[in-house]
């Protein structure tokens, strides 16, 4: 019962298998041990945040970074809570943060991308869709969202181009591929 490390990746698991509750239980009992365990704290918020308690998540969040503002998981669920809430700026800006601590966060560039390319900073969005294919070319939606970048930056070969290789990966772009629709997430 005293073992953090299996009570750790059972919380893990549980949560990883979107059962919530019985994650958040799990990281709370280590915390009952062990109260300043960061890994614990940011794992209650995340469950909060996935259960759609945003004031509990938000205040669990914040506190893990004020013991640790280089927390890049906490900046990316604050990231994921202030665009659900319908703040773009202050998500931006912790997506952002994410990707000064990790470059490479496909999350974050996504999410990045998506909001710049949504308020009309579509140039900048598309490095942020160019590195997800870099980290990994089988993801079909950055492909879709960087064709539609280009469509927009009337770049109709390269457009042409990201869109097929959208519909090749996953059918559901090929539908969306005349269309052009916005960038998704």
């Amino acid at each position: 019962p005293g073992m953090k490390m299996a009570r750790s990746m059972l919380g893990r698991c549980y949560f990883q298998l979107d059962r919530f509750e019985q994650a958040k239980t799990t990281f709370q009992e280590i915390l009952k041990r062990r109260p300043q365990n960061l890994d614990a704290q940011f794992y209650v918020a995340a469950c909060d945040y996935r259960q759609k308690n945003w004031a509990a998540a938000e205040a669990g969040l914040q506190k893990v970074l004020e013991q640790d503002r280089d927390f890049s998981a906490a900046h990316l669920y604050l990231g994921f809570l202030y665009q659900a809430r319908g703040d773009p700026n202050s998500a931006l800006a912790a997506f952002q943060r994410v990707l000064e601590l990790d470059p490479e966060n496909e999350d974050a560039h996504a999410k990045t991308g998506f909001l710049l390319a949504s308020s009309g900073k579509v140039r900048e969005a598309v490095p942020h869709f160019q590195r997800i294919i870099q980290l990994n070319p089988q993801d079909g939606e950055a492909h879709f969202n960087l064709g539609v970048a280009y469509l927009k930056l009337n770049e109709e070969k390269l457009a042409r181009q990201e869109l097929a290789a959208a519909c090749k990966l996953d059918r559901k772009y090929c539908e969306r591929e005349e269309k052009g629709t916005s960038p998704r997430k």
